[in-house]
């Protein structure tokens, strides 16, 4: 349905554990054949699964405004959200994934080689339903895996149409969506031939994820939830970093993982900081102490992203080693990179996305000796 008027957008299946059977069979077989490619030609599969989101793009963000809400233009809307597709696809191909020269001597010759795990199980959100889906497609498929996705039962006809067109480029079978609630993304979890589980979600069903990946130790990545702070340096100028702030804070109306929820702002500054943002709601919070606000930044049993607002970046720096964040930006908030590693600590999950590390936690390191 229309987020703004319940109008009935189109309909989805609801899938079954045999669907799910069936699909993971057909994964498996595709993978073999997948898997022997090179990673350039993998990577050119990959160019046009991208110039395809590209061609469609009008489409695309048409359906994913009327089934989720974004408006189509004005601001980080859908448009904006498909050319996160294209971009983020783009980027998982160029990466080199040379075997690492280890150790090369007298002894030997080491090798650390980069090889597929086989079927990849992914399971996304509602808030950006189809650029998450390719943070999950795009390494997958880059590091010779195979791919069966669960959207989120709230976004099912996005990523369906995601993967149709991204289909037109690539072999059958290597990329499959199976729509459906709950108990289909436990069956994920748990099915013995799914080899990895990539979920970006809540904490708590993080969580329930990696009880159901416990029996056969199958390899996860987990982008859970946040709440991100901001640490406002005492040299920093408010009319400068007002706008950042907001960004940081409202982006996607603030349906974002890593949103600025939390900003500490010093007693000299917090007058002036509020003027600034008086338009908009943010919590802020006064501090006197620099150590104080440090210690309540790294309070929380989460660590997704932080960020520090200052005009000596490196005084903010040296504040940023010690925040305890997957990611921390300076004079900014939640900006992301295609080649930046991104990803959370203590319960705002395990493992990265994007860049090499990405494509690594996509893939089994096997070491080759001589």
């Amino acid at each position: 349905m229309t987020a703004a008027t319940d109008e009935v957008v189109g309909r989805a299946p609801q899938s079954t554990p045999e669907d799910l059977d069936a699909a993971v069979e057909r994964a498996h077989a595709a993978q073999r054949e997948w898997a022997k490619l090179s990673h350039e030609e993998r990577s050119a599969h990959l160019h046009r699964a991208a110039d395809a989101i590209e061609a469609n793009a009008a489409a695309l963000a048409e359906l994913l405004s009327r089934e989720q809400g974004k408006p189509v233009k004005n601001g980080p809307n859908a448009m904006f959200e498909i050319g996160g597709c294209v971009a983020w696809t783009r980027s998982a191909a160029p990466f080199p994934m040379e075997p690492e020269v280890v150790v090369d001597d007298e002894s030997g010759r080491s090798e650390v080689h980069w090889v597929p795990l086989g079927v990849v199980g992914g399971i996304g959100p509602w808030n950006w339903p189809m650029m998450i889906s390719v943070w999950q497609i795009a390494p997958a498929l880059r590091m010779g895996n195979t791919i069966v996705l669960k959207p989120s039962e709230y976004t099912p006809l996005s990523v369906l149409a995601l993967a149709h067109v991204m289909n037109t480029a690539l072999p059958a079978d290597v990329l499959q969506v199976l729509p459906g609630d709950g108990a289909l993304g436990r069956a994920f979890t748990a099915h013995p031939r799914i080899d990895k589980v990539t979920f970006t979600g809540s904490t708590a069903t993080g969580k329930a994820i990696m009880k159901g990946a416990a029996d056969d130790l199958k390899r996860l990545t987990l982008e859970l939830g946040g709440n991100d702070a901001g640490i406002v340096l005492d040299d920093a100028d408010p009319k400068v970093i007002a706008e950042g702030l907001f960004w940081g804070a409202f982006i996607n109306t603030g349906q974002t993982c890593a949103a600025l929820k939390r900003l500490y702002v010093p007693d000299s500054l917090y007058d002036a900081v509020c003027e600034e943002l008086v338009a908009v709601a943010l919590p802020i919070v006064r501090y006197t102490d620099l150590e104080q606000a440090i210690a309540w930044a790294n309070g929380l049993d989460v660590g997704l992203g932080a960020s520090v607002w200052s005009a000596d970046p490196e005084r903010a720096k040296e504040v940023a080693m010690r925040l305890e964040a997957g990611s921390v930006w300076i004079n900014k908030h939640g900006t992301i990179d295609p080649r930046v590693p991104f990803g959370g600590v203590k319960h705002s999950g395990m493992g990265r996305e994007f860049g090499v590390l990405g494509l690594k936690e996509m893939a089994e390191a096997k070491s080759i000796s001589v």
